[in-house]
């Protein structure tokens, strides 16, 4: 079954799902350009604010993240066209052997596009490979949902806090870092910190994963939220991180550790540490 919205035909095929909306296999009715059609039900805030958030750094200049094709409601739902990228890092990582030269030189790239938003006063909250898009070369950030300004709108920065009795994970756990498991708010620092970890998987692979795997259906896990810092889950995922930290010799993730919550990033000084990593 097609439903066609604007210019656009909404197909049947699914391509994603999630907790608050449902992405769809499209294409331009007359041009048959393929596109990924992101629905959302109306009262839900996500795809508006992913909208707004696509729409301002657009109009800044950023162009390595997707282009808004149309906007609007479609019945109960809102809708957002983009364009469809068929292969992400994590799957472009898993289907070919990458070189260590080839890893440094995507790195390089991710790294620009994260100094572009940031330039903007925009930080992601979700770096990871599935985020970045791979097409003709170049590559594209996606997925602005949970994106957010980091100045208030006086254009001063938004205080920190920490409190690791309370809080909430931010993005994907694989690559959260240990400033929001205690309990931080984001910063630009906490992109640089999932870059670096992205970084290291391209390398090595998730040597900073757990390895005592936890049963999520337990009691104890039930206890509380599975988005709270405090969560079993969560703080597994942090010992090991705090573990791997202790001995790891990744400069990048050394350095951008090292950031405090407010500081800019020196990203002439990581980009050259990817360049000088075998």
């Amino acid at each position: 079954m097609e439903t066609k919205i604007g210019n656009y035909v909404l197909t049947s095929h699914i391509l994603a799902k999630g907790s608050f909306g449902t992405i769809y296999s499209g294409h331009h009715y007359k041009t048959g350009e393929h596109v990924a059609i992101k629905t959302e039900l109306h009262e839900n805030t996500s795809l508006r604010h992913e909208t707004r958030i696509l729409q301002y750094l657009y109009s800044k200049g950023v162009r390595k993240i997707p282009p808004i094709y149309w906007y609007g409601t479609h019945h109960i739902y809102q809708v957002l066209i983009l364009p469809f990228y068929s292969c992400n890092l994590e799957t472009y990582y898993k289907k070919k052997t990458i070189s260590s030269s080839q890893i440094n030189a995507i790195m390089i790239k991710c790294l620009d596009i994260c100094q572009q938003i940031h330039c903007k006063y925009i930080v992601h909250r979700d770096i990871k490979p599935a985020n970045f898009m791979i097409k003709n070369g170049e590559i594209y950030l996606i997925d602005f949902g949970l994106s957010t300004f980091y100045l208030d709108e006086n254009g001063e920065p938004i205080e920190d806090y920490s409190d690791s009795s309370v809080g909430t994970m931010i993005g994907t756990l694989k690559y959260a870092s240990l400033n929001i498991h205690e309990g931080h708010r984001y910063s630009r620092r906490d992109d640089l910190i999932s870059l670096a970890y992205i970084y290291e998987y391209l390398k090595v692979g998730l040597i900073w994963m757990p390895t005592e795997q936890l049963c999520v259906d337990t009691d104890a896990a039930n206890d509380v939220n599975r988005s709270d810092i405090r969560h079993p889950l969560n703080m597994n995922w942090k010992k090991s991180k705090l573990e791997h930290l202790e001995k790891t010799e990744n400069r990048m993730l050394q350095m951008v550790y090292a950031l405090k919550y407010n500081e800019t990033p020196d990203y002439s000084n990581i980009k050259k540490i990817i360049m000088e990593t075998i």
